[in-house]
């Protein structure tokens, strides 16, 4: 990929901006912004020292909302400067400069560069007082950040925060559909609540949403040494990175004893708590939360803890609830060479203030397990998230001045959809640069065809579904030559949001559902011409559409290859771009022209009812373009009438009428039932001697009549 492009402008909204940061250093060769287009300000406030450049051409703050409820509070700056670090990060991912040589705590960790790091970077903060309790991005806040990005001139937004899971008209989220129809492409992060499904967060068609996933290569590993001071292993030094969640551990020393069972969870209590007593507690990463390893090691009496983590896995910074004595995590190897060092002999350990760095193999196309998942709660039609990227360990700026943590530091390691988000973000740049006339739709379209499949849930082995990563993992170069695009408009969006129910938005913006209807924009979500297919009830035969265009200006014949849901019959039409039918169910386009195709998708006896079947359609050329969409289809029971579950009214003569709707055109016959006649049902009671009643009475009568 071309990456020296120099005039697309790429907007961050989030915690702010490092200003000083070299990756958002201006070398001198950029040309002034205003020639761009650009005319938005650097809105310092008080902040004297907060300059922009032509690398660093914009910067705002909003706080209006964020004020009405919460003070700032020390350490936060009321001016686009970066508080905690999340901000600098995402904008450095995305548009940082290339060739900059990171540091981590003084260690040096290899070079960085953004996906675009000759675009330009607006700054646009709208989350406040970082990790603080009374922290947060607000609705109205981000809502202004995002409107008057578009008005600026920003060409790509990036927005590195999760949204409602169900209500796609949040104010940002139609701040999001303005900006799209502004022609700004909007990269939303999918989400940190998985693995759990139906957790994507602003599952809306008209942005991005961007899973996260793990990258081939390597990583810096800063930690402490743990000192070994006795037994076979001393006198040598261990990586050990200390827990985020316990107090400074440094100069505690003690031996070193294997708690009873290894993973020291409450579900299978430690048995040898009087060995621990005093004691340094080794303990296996698993089955249960750090915090609650560290309480059950406490209970037993031990002073400190020692973590080992997964094999194939690296150490790194424990989180969870405060816990109240020391600890930190070392590798799996480490971890089993103290294991064989205890069973010998007597071994103490010192955690110790001294840094000590090493190097960490990253095993990548793994999904995070904290990645949110599918299907798309607010509209099961539409396959949530779109695509994945890296987003484990990815390092990049942060901020020299937090408010919280350490001081001074200016790159950082992060994970999250939040870090997987930039990366998409920088690639529209990259696109917005060589195709200028692409939409966002068709930006999107490219990224998502082109990407590849081979990508496992966080097990490592269990192959991905569109539900984890939506396409696949994005691959650019492929994505710079898609062949076919898919593409949406303004009005596509509002006639999808006439199709979940939501009128009265399309009403408020001055359109009608009936005249969008009218004039051919789909109603139906499956309908919306984007580059995946989902049918959330197939319960009878459904014929799904698509339109696309040809990406480039040469004539080409295009031949589909269709993986079928499993319990799914597909059968394929295609149309010429005069919407004549092909014969033979090739796709025929000329250059730069749109042709159309059709798959009708029937449920089989092999169906199973009510679970999500996943499958794909490929259109290839003889160019060499590979263009594939996901298909997402639930078989649903036949119904083939509706009526209702239950019925009250008064009867006349004996009748009552109640609607029934029939889901087929052609005769029908009836049986019914009801009650039946009334009878008679002869007994006799016994006279009560005392003819006093008391309720189950010794010789009460009994009797019993079946209605």
């Amino acid at each position: 990929v071309d990456r020296r492009q120099r005039q697309m402008c790429i907007r961050d909204r989030d915690t702010g901006i490092a200003p000083d940061h070299p990756s958002f250093a201006d070398d001198g060769t950029y040309s002034p912004a205003a020639g761009l287009g650009w005319i938005g300000s650097c809105d310092s406030n008080t902040d004297t020292d907060f300059t922009c450049s032509e690398k660093l051409i914009g910067a705002r703050y909003f706080n209006a909302t964020f004020l009405t409820q919460y003070p700032l509070e020390p350490g936060e700056f009321e001016s686009p400067r970066d508080a905690d670090g999340h901000g600098s990060h995402t904008a450095g991912t995305s548009g940082g400069n290339e060739g900059v040589a990171a540091t981590l705590s003084g260690v040096p960790a290899g070079i960085v560069s953004g996906i675009a790091p000759r675009a330009r970077i607006a700054a646009y903060k709208a989350c406040w007082n970082s990790d603080h309790e009374n922290s947060g991005c607000f609705y109205g806040d981000t809502m202004a950040a995002i409107d008057q990005a578009v008005v600026d001139g920003v060409d790509v937004i990036n927005y590195s925060i999760g949204g409602s899971r169900t209500d796609l008209l949040t104010p940002p989220a139609q701040a999001k559909l303005r900006a799209t129809q502004a022609g700004v492409f909007v990269a939303v992060s999918a989400g940190n609540s998985g693995p759990d499904a139906e957790t994507v967060g602003t599952p809306a068609p008209w942005i991005t949403s961007v899973a996260a996933s793990t990258y081939d290569g390597t990583s810096t590993l800063v930690g402490k040494e743990l000192e070994i001071n006795s037994g076979p292993l001393s006198p040598t030094s261990l990586l050990s990175i200390p827990a985020a969640i316990a107090p400074a551990a440094a100069g505690l020393s003690g031996d070193l004893v294997a708690s009873i069972p290894t993973e020291a969870c409450s579900e299978d209590p430690i048995t040898n708590g009087p060995e621990l007593a005093g004691k340094v507690a080794l303990i296996a990463r698993g089955s249960c939360a750090f915090t609650e390893k560290f309480n059950n090691a406490q209970a037993a009496g031990a002073i400190g803890v020692v973590v080992y983590t997964y094999d194939g896995t690296t150490p790194f910074s424990m989180g969870g609830d405060p816990v109240a004595i020391p600890g930190s995590m070392v590798s799996f190897s480490d971890g089993q060479a103290l294991l064989a060092s205890i069973g010998e002999t007597t071994t103490n350990v010192t955690f110790s203030d001294t840094d000590i760095a090493g190097e960490a193999t990253e095993v990548g196309n793994i999904m995070a397990a904290f990645s949110s998942r599918g299907p798309n709660s607010a509209s099961y039609d539409i396959i949530k998230p779109d695509i994945t990227a890296p987003g484990v360990k990815i390092l990049a700026a942060t901020t020299n001045t937090p408010m919280f943590g350490a001081q001074g530091n200016t790159f950082a390691y992060l994970q999250g959809t939040s870090m997987s988000s930039p990366h998409i973000a920088g690639m529209a740049a990259l696109f917005k640069e060589s195709n200028s006339s692409w939409s966002p739709a068709q930006i999107k379209s490219a990224l998502m065809t082109t990407a590849y499949q081979d990508v496992t849930k966080e097990d490592g082995s269990t192959p991905a579904d569109p539900f984890d990563f939506g396409a696949g993992h994005a691959s650019p170069v492929d994505a710079m030559d898609p062949g076919l695009l898919y593409d949406a408009n303004y009005m596509d969006y509002l006639g999808f949001l006439c199709g979940i129910g939501e009128d009265g938005y399309v009403g408020s913006v001055g359109q009608n559902c009936s005249d969008l209807e009218n004039q051919g924009f789909a109603i139906d979500p499956s309908q919306l011409n984007i580059p995946s297919i989902a049918i959330a009830e197939l319960s009878a035969p459904e014929t799904v559409s698509r339109t696309v265009s040809n990406a480039t200006a040469s004539a080409s014949v295009y031949t589909a290859t269709i993986e079928a849901p499993a319990g799914i019959d597909v059968t394929l039409e295609t149309y010429d771009e005069n919407g004549v039918l092909v014969q033979d169910s090739s796709l025929p386009v000329s250059g730069n022209g749109k042709a159309s195709y059709a798959l009708t998708f029937t449920k089989t006896e092999s169906a199973t009812i009510g679970q999500w079947a996943f499958g794909s359609i490929t259109w290839t050329d003889n160019s060499g373009h590979s263009v594939r969409s996901p298909i997402a289809i639930k078989a649903a029971a036949e119904v083939d009438i509706v009526v209702p579950e239950s019925i009250s009214g008064m009867m006349s003569r004996g009748r009552y009428s109640f609607p029934v709707q029939m889901l087929y055109s052609g005769n029908t016959s009836i049986d019914y039932t009801g009650l039946v006649p009334p009878f008679g049902a002869p007994s006799s009671v016994e006279q009560d001697p005392d003819s006093e009643f008391s309720f189950n009475e010794p010789g009460l009568g009994l009797s019993l009549i079946h209605i």
